[in-house]
């Protein structure tokens, strides 16, 4: 198994995925909302040689303390 950011390219391989979990959906809309995380490296995928066999997205959850910048993340997971 291997695990590594997605690309612009795993994207069918990543809303195959989201299918399979959740049923099917609009591409366009799913397109629309995750290809920014994708590109911007806040997804990443587990491969088993080329399928692509499990996703997480990382969510940015900046958060502010005393005037201070706080990075966060929230993953979302998700597998077949």
């Amino acid at each position: 198994m291997t695990v590594r950011p997605l690309t612009p390219g795993d994207i069918d391989g990543v809303f195959d995925l989201r299918n399979r979990a959740f049923g099917p959906g609009s591409r366009a809309l799913w397109q629309a909302e995750h290809e920014p995380d994708i590109t911007q490296g806040r997804y990443l995928g587990a491969f088993d040689g080329a399928r692509l066999i499990a996703a997480a997205r990382f969510h940015d959850m900046t958060q502010w303390w005393r005037r201070s910048e706080e990075r966060r993340v929230g993953k979302e997971c998700r597998s077949r």
